[in-house]
């Protein structure tokens, strides 16, 4: 766990330097411009929506946020790409990105209102079933949330952010400069540690490992 640790500190030194160019890259602006061609962009409240400029019956509308729904259902990588071809790249790169730089991103080109396909679509989801993620949630510079019914097989991981559990993780739960927060049905079946942050636990929240909070004096620099 030191390891893991030491390496992340070194991501979010490394993040830190990149934020403070403070620029979108052309790399950025090609990704938007994809998008744009083929998906007309709406915000919503924990990420971004895209529904096709071409109409699609299999495809009506993808969700992107701390996972990437199509129609309501959590899909896997494989999945998103026998479902939408070669932009499965372009929305995988989406994916990755924190919910401020995706708004950031679509800032001058998302409409104000958001079509009713994403309100109809929200109702047909409502309540939310049970999400299931395989492997490792990280995200570096930007907040990560494990949501109530929803399973994380792997570790949750937050570099320069906080993690939210009020789910399931499967292995360990980490924040470096940030805290944890655990919900009351938060189950982390591995260690919760903070580093430069604090470990929020609600009764109820259940914890298998060690929970630890780093000061960042007590790092061994």
């Amino acid at each position: 766990m030191r390891k893991l640790i030491a390496c992340l500190m070194m991501v979010a030194l490394g993040a830190l330097v990149v934020a403070a160019a403070g620029q979108q890259t052309s790399d950025d602006k090609a990704l938007r411009a994809r998008i744009e061609a083929r998906y007309d962009v709406v915000p919503i409240a924990d990420g971004i929506a895209l529904t096709p400029k071409v109409r699609n019956a299999d495809v009506r509308l993808i969700e992107i946020a701390d996972v990437i729904s199509i129609n309501g259902t959590t899909v896997s990588g494989r999945e998103l790409r026998d479902r939408v071809g070669d932009d499965a790249d372009d929305i995988l790169k989406l994916s990755y990105l924190d919910a401020s730089s995706r708004r950031t991103l679509f800032a001058t080109s998302a409409p104000a209102e958001s079509p009713q396909e994403v309100a109809s679509e929200s109702s047909r989801r409502s309540p939310r079933r049970a999400e299931r993620s395989h492997g490792d949630r990280v995200r570096v510079f930007g907040d990560v949330t494990v949501r109530e019914g929803e399973e994380v097989s792997g570790q949750v991981v937050a570099v320069l952010g906080s993690v939210r559990v009020n789910g399931d993780v499967g292995s360990d739960v980490v924040s470096v400069l940030g805290s944890v927060d655990l919900g009351e049905k938060a189950v982390v079946h591995g260690d919760v540690v903070s580093v430069g942050g604090r470990v929020n636990r609600t009764p109820g929240a259940q914890v298998r490992g060690g929970v630890t909070e780093v000061s960042l004096s007590d790092m061994d620099w």
